[in-house]
């Protein structure tokens, strides 16, 4: 299953997650994130429709989406050292 990791923001109108790339040599994992805000009450939608939203490789990572903030388009996150328990918290700019 390519799909890992998700979470919603607190407003609802995103969905972030990690997809698993089967086809690269390393098998990476990216961020993706879905907008949901034009989702009508029991609508299906494809995490297809989804854009990556940041190249770096989450594969050897441990994380955590802590907040979005909106008013800076910014997603905060806690995240590890190649899987060392080292937790640092990281900020990734969505512009």
């Amino acid at each position: 299953f390519p799909f890992s990791a998700s979470y919603f923001s607190e407003d609802g109108n995103h969905l972030y997650f990690l997809k698993q790339d089967f086809k690269s040599p390393g098998q990476e994992k990216f961020l993706y994130r879905m907008d949901l805000h034009h989702l009508k009450e029991g609508a299906l939608q494809s995490r297809s429709a989804a854009k990556q939203i940041s190249s770096f490789d989450f594969s050897q990572n441990s994380f955590e989406i802590i907040q979005y903030d909106p008013t800076r388009n910014f997603l905060y996150l806690i995240l590890d050292e190649r899987n060392k328990e080292n937790f640092n918290l990281w900020r990734l700019s969505l512009d």
